[in-house]
């Protein structure tokens, strides 16, 4: 299951069966991932700069994002680890 997080301009996509709970998140940005809370993400604390360093630092890859540009969205999947990064 893949749970959405949006502020408009990023939208942080979880997927549920891939998180190994290493808790990298969660040491980053304590104010955005509060697993004990719900929703546990909530992406207004952080800036879309903020949210992408940290999401590209998930080991499991369980969290990834998307960009609205423009009326469109910008898949940016395993950026940093496989290329499949899509610019527009």
């Amino acid at each position: 299951m893949t749970k959405d997080y949006s502020n408009g301009e990023i939208i942080v996509h979880w997927e549920t069966g891939k998180c190994k709970h290493a808790g990298v998140c969660v040491k980053s940005l304590p104010k955005v991932y509060k697993p004990k809370e719900k929703p546990w993400i909530n992406i207004e604390n952080a800036s879309s700069e903020e949210l992408k360093k940290q999401i590209d630092q998930c080991p499991s890859k369980a969290l990834t994002y998307s960009l609205n540009k423009g009326g469109s969205l910008i898949w940016e999947l395993c950026k940093p680890r496989c290329g499949l990064y899509n610019s527009c």
